[in-house]
């Protein structure tokens, strides 16, 4: 698109535009050129599917965060999603660290053709520190991803787990955009605990578009993936697993600083860890909602995630040694926790009226 000047100029805070002609050759190819594709597709396919009047560019950030951000200039009908290149570089780099490790996922390929080692290589630095935090060094010319698995399956089932991820950071700034967030904030001050609502909104809404997507490919359309990866769509378990196992490391990747229970009312957005849990009782919702007996029963039969949940925790554990994540997780299933949950849900009705005259999607959740 034309605009990149606009986009520069939307995201200079943090960044600016990230030409895409600066990523090494073999990351471009590898990665790169094959996601964006893939997220410019899924950001018109929404638009497409909405009232929103506005022409929407994605672009990268220059910023070595993990995150993706929307910004809205209504006054030109125009939005831009942008998605720091630090969110792909550290979203592919742990995935193909994870199968690279000849124990994790080891029913995966051939396990026992990897041979795991910790790397530091001249381009970017991403090896995950003691106290889980990232390192990003920056080089000129070389390629920043460290890590490739040697078996092929291995390899496809990586890069589905990171796209898996980077669309569910893209389908967030989607949802602030269609569902009213970006022009009701703009209208009004919200307290800390009404944005925590709308992060929410926007992480639940995501979550239920990857779930009906991968419920979409199960059972409607498996012809129509890529034969590489077409067997994870083979059975209800080895599709949902994939998407829970690469969202729920999402959130934990974020885990890695403490929060405080006594002050979940306080946070802007849901701590990282309160997030993942979510992410197995929307899937939940989802499926009773919307999908057949039969896949919920089988739902019930994964143990409702909670078996591929552990899984994400184990192996972002022993990639990094760290047991904050762990300590993390027990509180996020704390009663307190538990009952904060309550707690965004009652304040989600208050507010739900509120997004109906800048709501762009056909109906708002209940």
């Amino acid at each position: 698109m034309s605009a990149i000047p606009s986009f520069d100029e939307a995201f200079s805070k943090d960044g600016g535009w990230f030409n895409p002609e600066n990523f090494h050759p073999t990351d471009r190819v590898i990665i790169f050129d094959w996601i964006t594709h893939q997220i410019k597709a899924i950001i018109q396919s929404h638009i497409r599917n909405s009232f929103s009047p506005f022409e929407v560019e994605f672009g990268y950030i220059n910023s070595p965060g993990l995150n993706a951000q929307v910004v809205l200039y209504v006054l030109e009908d125009k939005a831009y999603i942008g998605l720091n290149v630090g969110s792909a570089v550290i979203i592919f780099n742990y995935f193909f660290q994870a199968l690279s490790h000849p124990n994790l996922l080891m029913n995966i390929g051939d396990p026992k053709s990897e041979k795991y080692e910790k790397k530091k290589v001249l381009g970017v630095i991403l090896n995950l520190n003691s106290d889980g935090a990232f390192n990003a060094t920056y080089g000129d010319g070389q390629p920043w991803i460290e890590y490739h698995p040697n078996d092929s399956t291995r390899l496809d089932y990586a890069r589905l787990l990171s796209l898996h991820s980077i669309i569910f950071l893209i389908e967030h700034e989607i949802a602030h955009l269609v569902n009213g967030h970006l022009a009701l904030r703009s209208h009004n001050r919200l307290d800390s605990f009404s944005k925590q609502v709308l992060e929410w909104d926007a992480d639940t809404w995501a979550m239920s578009q990857g779930v009906a997507r991968t419920i979409k490919h199960i059972s409607q359309l498996p012809h129509e993936i890529p034969e590489p990866i077409r067997w994870v769509y083979s059975s209800f378990e080895n599709g949902l697993s994939a998407w829970l196992f690469s969202v729920t490391s999402l959130f934990l990747l974020n885990s890695s600083i403490s929060f405080d229970i006594d002050k979940l009312e306080d946070y802007d957005h849901p701590p990282s860890p309160l997030s993942a849990s979510f992410v197995l009782s929307t899937t939940l919702e989802y499926l009773s909602a919307k999908s057949t007996e039969k896949f919920i029963r089988k739902y019930e039969e994964m143990n409702h995630g909670v078996d591929v949940f552990m899984q994400s925790l184990e192996t972002l554990s022993l990639l990094t040694g760290n047991s904050i994540y762990r300590d993390e997780i027990k509180k996020a299933y704390s009663e307190p926790a538990l009952y904060h949950l309550q707690r965004l849900i009652s304040r989600w009705k208050e507010i739900r009226p509120l997004l109906e005259p800048y709501a762009y999607v056909r109906k708002l959740p209940d």
